[in-house]
């Protein structure tokens, strides 16, 4: 008997079960930026700083480049003093109506002159309204000499240079918003009606082979690609807790539920031989031996790491999951404890 024992392979098996066949679907697809900006300046001018380079990340608001303001200090300087001196005609000009007023009460001038006097009040505001105006506008034309960060984000791009002379409308600058991202991907025609949003997607990126980030669909976008016949599908996921960045490569990676049970057995158990065939190794116990037999089947789809049966296995059999490299049919086995 010792030496029967040494003969019998040694092989680890399961129970065949029946479970809902969940299928896994891997997507491949692009991180995105809900945001992609080229920035131009408003006003032409001289560059005399960029504070901003290629792979930069900046906050809303912060200045990226500035242009010379020497001769629209001056201007505004001129303006500034016209301002002021216009306020102080205007302030003379109702004095002198206010004066002209006590006077024609005691009959000292003429009501016409007083008409004349209340005239030139209006027309001295008038001006120093159009002189304020001006300056308002030269203060907004000396702010657009700065070319500020419209949101935070990370410099894509670089094109201008300290003494360059930039014009409005030519992109001086490029960046994203990177604050939040999103993995848009292509999906199959025949894949897309079984997508809902808010379904869970684990994210996968080729740069972070090791990680598995949880997302979720935000976004199914029904707009059919006749050469690829795919639409997009958008993933949320957290991009703040890892080093991703646009551009990057990721696969998103749904389980969809087909609504159907079927048997399921472990990927180990199946023997697959170069002319197509597939096979599993049936365990039978007959008067205390336990032999193995071999059975082919038919396999259908992965299910979370195992695989759907479609014919030629029955719930409740027992069938070899380890051991099974270099079986014979009829072959005495011994089955390994997993305590």
């Amino acid at each position: 008997m010792p030496q029967a024992l040494a003969q019998d392979a040694i092989v680890t098996t399961a129970r065949v079960t029946v479970e809902p066949i969940v299928e896994t679907v891997p997507l491949t697809g692009t991180v995105t930026a809900p945001r992609h900006s080229a920035l131009s300046v408003a006003v032409a001018g001289l560059v005399t700083a960029v504070h901003a380079d290629i792979g930069d990340r900046v906050e809303a608001g912060a200045v990226l480049l500035e242009m010379d303001t020497e001769l629209e200090h001056l201007t505004l300087d001129r303006l500034a003093a016209a301002t002021r001196a216009a306020r102080a005609a205007y302030d003379e000009a109702r004095r002198q109506l206010r004066v002209g007023e006590a006077l024609v009460q005691r009959r000292g001038i003429p009501e016409n002159e007083v008409e004349a006097r209340a005239a030139a009040v209006r027309i001295a505001k008038a001006e120093m309204e159009r002189l304020q105006a001006e300056e308002a506008f030269q203060l907004a034309r000396l702010a657009r000499h700065r070319l500020v960060a419209p949101y935070a984000g990370i410099v894509s791009r670089r094109m201008a240079n300290v003494g360059e002379w930039l014009t409005p409308g030519t992109a001086v600058l490029e960046m994203v918003d990177a604050g939040r991202l999103f993995l848009d991907v292509r999906v199959p025609q025949e894949v897309f009606p079984r997508i809902a949003p808010d379904m869970q997607a684990t994210v996968r990126f080729d740069a972070l082979p090791d990680k598995n980030i949880v997302g979720s669909v935000q976004a199914l976008i029904p707009v059919s690609d006749p050469e690829s016949r795919a639409a997009i599908m958008r993933v949320v996921f957290d991009a703040a807790s890892h080093r991703v960045v646009p551009g990057m490569s990721a696969q998103a990676i749904l389980r969809l539920d087909t609504g159907t049970r079927d048997i399921i057995v472990p990927r180990d158990a199946l023997v697959r031989f170069p002319d197509g065939r597939v096979a599993v190794w049936i365990v039978e116990r007959t008067n205390g031996e336990i032999r193995v037999s071999e059975r082919l089947i038919r396999p259908g789809i992965t299910v979370n790491g195992s695989i759907q049966v479609l014919s030629g296995l029955e719930a409740g059999m027992e069938i070899v999951t380890r051991g099974n490299e270099s079986l014979r049919e009829g072959q005495a086995v011994t089955i390994r404890s997993d305590s």
